[in-house]
């Protein structure tokens, strides 16, 4: 185990800065939220190969305005650049209080962040990537929300370098089966949502190990859509969810090194596979079953930019994408597997039921901090 003494400096420098003088967000923490100092927050980095991008992420944990009470980072054996980083750190200092190791040969990501994750004991339980910088009140604007009882998770804004203007409709799933992330892209008022982005996020602690990072998703080493499954998890266990535009990272988006170029504007056969099968299998699962024809129709059909239906493939012909037929073939396969493995289960109901009873009771109690749900106008 490393423990390292907190580091009350500065943030370390940027030195993949957008732009010289630009202002990552606005706002003030000086919100009307109540938070509980006592809430200890554990955070948890799973990293690979990404020596520089980690360190300056645990710099930025190091200099929150309220610090962590632990940090578990998640490293491969053979993973020297990232083991050497963490030492470095160590000795220089600079690491965050509260920084344990958690070595591990698990291969696919979830493996290694339920590995990472059974170390963790905070009341709340943030995440993020090893190539994401939070911002210095990163930590202190998620606790905040925990103090509704309603709420389960909170999550934010990741500030990427290229896509930066800004939309409204974050998180939702349409009753036909669209799924709308945008979480890079979020403005406006804090909302509720329905699920979150794993590099800018935090959950209570006790549930979120109870459920834990869903096993069944396919990957090789990085596992695509595993926050939405357990987004989706808590949602079903009647949780809120919030996304507050104002929680921010800096997303410096750094290479895989497993072959999964997908999301860096590259093609990758078997990790694309995975990834459709992944989402298919989440948003049955979600969905009534009085929806899934209307829902497995619309895949089929129509599908998206990411996983296009039969509809797509002429857009995408025009626009001279090299492998339309290629994306639509595997997104067709992806989505059968994710279909068959969904009824193999029995095809659990998706209702959102209340896990306690009490829930309701407390929130009657206690004035909400947040709007109340969005209404089925903003999901169609």
């Amino acid at each position: 185990m490393l423990v390292g003494e907190l580091f009350v400096s500065s943030p370390l420098s940027n030195p993949f800065s957008f732009r010289p003088g630009e202002k990552f967000y606005e706002g003030s923490i000086e919100d009307p939220f109540i938070l509980n100092p006592n809430q200890a927050i554990s955070v948890l980095v799973p990293t690979w190969r990404r020596p520089l991008e980690l360190t300056r992420c645990l710099r930025a944990l190091a200099a929150q305005s309220l610090p962590p009470r632990q940090v578990v980072v998640t490293v491969r054996q053979d993973d020297a650049p990232a083991l050497a980083a963490l030492q470095a750190l160590q000795n220089q200092g600079h690491a965050p209080a509260g920084l344990e190791l958690v070595l591990t040969d698990a291969v696919p990501l979830t493996e290694a962040m339920n590995a990472g994750l059974a170390r963790t004991n905070g009341e709340l339980v943030a995440l993020t990537d090893d190539d994401a910088q939070p911002h210095a009140d990163w930590l202190e604007r998620m606790a905040a929300y925990f103090s509704d009882p309603t709420v389960g998770g909170v999550g934010g804004r990741d500030w990427q370098p290229l896509e930066r203007w800004d939309v409204q409709r974050v998180g939702l799933v349409c009753w036909f089966g669209r799924v709308i992330g945008n979480h890079h892209l979020g403005a406006g008022s804090p909302r509720d949502v329905d699920l979150l982005k794993g590099v800018n996020c935090c959950f209570r602690g006790d549930e979120l190990r109870r459920i834990g990072f869903d096993r069944r998703l396919r990957g090789r080493a990085n596992v695509s859509h595993w926050e939405m499954s357990l987004c989706f998890a808590f949602r079903r266990a009647g949780w809120r969810l919030v996304y507050d535009p104002a929680i921010g990272v800096d997303h410096h988006i750094a290479p895989r090194y497993d072959g999964d170029v997908n999301a860096r504007g590259g093609f990758e056969r078997a990790s694309y596979l995975d990834a459709v099968y992944n989402e298919t299998l989440a948003v049955l699962e979600y969905l009534p079953p009085i929806r899934w024809p209307i829902v497995f129709a619309y895949f089929l059909l129509i599908g998206t930019r990411e996983a296009p239906g039969l509809a797509q493939v002429p857009r995408l012909l025009f626009q001279g994408n090299p492998n339309a037929l290629g994306r639509w073939w595997i997104a067709l396969q992806g989505r059968f597997r994710g279909l068959w493995a969904h009824m193999k289960q029995g095809g659990h109901g998706s209702q959102i039921q209340m896990r306690r009873a009490d829930l309701l009771r407390q929130s009657e109690t206690s004035p909400s901090l947040l709007p109340s749900p969005p209404g089925t106008s903003e999901r169609a």
